[in-house]
Parts: structure tokens; C-alpha cells; sequence
């Protein structure tokens, strides 16, 4: 039987089969450090190697940082959500002595007694519906939470 001699690749005799520029086949054997026989000549093994795994680890790169990209989305998701029905709970109680402390207001007339209890439902509603407050003082009272509450962000 016949023994067939292995098949050894010059650089630029590799970079003219497989369609890759020579500057770019001998960079990616450098970063795979692939080094040719004593021959000066590549096997196809190596070749292939340097080729076709830098095409896979840049797809592997790429899919990595898709995954990295999706979990600080999800990350910061997750941070800015909040649970309504716990939020409503937590807050029920302080809502219900503002409540009491208007009703107990001896200064305060009947009519600015009902109109601080209308703006502080409406501000209520807003905050757990996110919907713009109806009441004009509400739209105002919210206004001024939501830049007192910026302000306080940034110091």
C-alpha cells in the first residue's frame, strides 16, 4: 500500500486556498500560537485551526457580550420595579394620620380641610396608578415632590 505524504501549507499558499489575506492568516496563528513544522510549512490541521476557531471564539465573544448586555438590562429592571400592593401597604398607615391630621386642623376651614383630603387622594391614586394627578393642586404638590425628590438624588 502507498502511504500518502501529508499535505504542508506555505502561508500565502494557505491564504490563497482559504480566501484569508496572508497579513490575517499569519495573525491568527500567532494568537493561537501556532508555529510551523521544521519545515517552515503548516499542516492543514493548523491551518484550519487558526481559521475557523478565531471565527468561532469572535461569534463566542459576541454572544457572551449579548448575554452580558441582556442581564444588566434585566439587572436594572429588576432594580427599578416596584410592588404596588407592598408600596400601598407600607404607606396606608402614614396616609391615614395625614388624614387625621387635616381632619384635626382647628385652623383649617371645612372647605381647605376637604380640598388638602381631595389633592392628597389624588396624589395617592397617581402615585400607585402612575397616572398624571386630575386636581390642579395635586399636579402641583406632585410636581414639587417629584423635584424635591431629584434634588435629594443628586446630593
Amino acid at each position: 500500500m502507498k502511504t500518502v505524504k501529508p499535505l504542508r501549507w506555505t502561508l500565502n499558499k494557505a491564504a490563497s486556498e482559504f480566501a484569508i489575506g496572508p497579513k490575517g492568516l499569519s495573525s491568527s496563528l500567532k494568537a493561537k500560537n501556532i508555529r510551523p513544522g521544521r519545515d517552515g510549512r503548516f499542516s492543514t490541521g493548523q491551518i484550519v485551526q487558526a481559521i475557523f476557531d478565531s471565527e468561532y471564539d469572535e461569534r463566542l465573544r459576541l454572544v457572551r457580550e449579548q448575554a452580558d448586555h441582556k442581564a444588566l438590562q434585566n439587572q436594572e429592571m429588576r432594580s427599578s420595579l416596584v410592588d404596588v400592593h407592598a408600596l400601598a401597604a407600607c404607606l396606608a398607615k402614614p396616609l391615614e394620620a395625614m388624614k387625621l391630621r387635616i381632619l384635626c386642623a382647628y385652623k383649617l376651614l371645612d372647605a381647605e380641610k376637604d380640598e388638602l383630603l381631595l389633592d392628597l387622594n389624588a396624589l395617592w391614586k397617581a402615585a400607585l396608578t402612575d397616572e398624571a394627578p386630575t386636581r390642579p393642586g395635586a399636579k402641583r404638590a406632585l410636581e414639587k415632590a417629584k423635584r424635591k425628590h431629584n434634588d435629594d438624588n443628586e446630593e
